[in-house]
């Protein structure tokens, strides 16, 4: 009884791959940024960047997302 859904498995290497050539990315700094001030506007306590869920977290949520939207249409 594992439940419904989708079960994927990614491949590690290509993970490790990305995440390599993403933690450099002007746009993923700029999301830490944001989610650093976003903390700071609500006096949440720091330190800040300990909070961040983490740039893979973000692509395979983001990834979820995307696939989520896709078997809906």
């Amino acid at each position: 009884t594992r439940g419904e859904g989708i079960f994927l498995h990614l491949n590690t290497n290509t993970l490790t791959a990305w995440q390599a050539v993403a933690d450099d990315s002007a746009h993923l700094q700029n999301l830490r940024r944001a989610h650093r001030q976003w903390r700071m506007n609500r006096a949440l306590p720091p330190p800040h960047d300990d909070y961040w869920p983490g740039d893979r977290y973000l692509l395979l949520h983001t990834l979820s997302h995307l696939l989520i939207r896709e078997i809906a249409l």
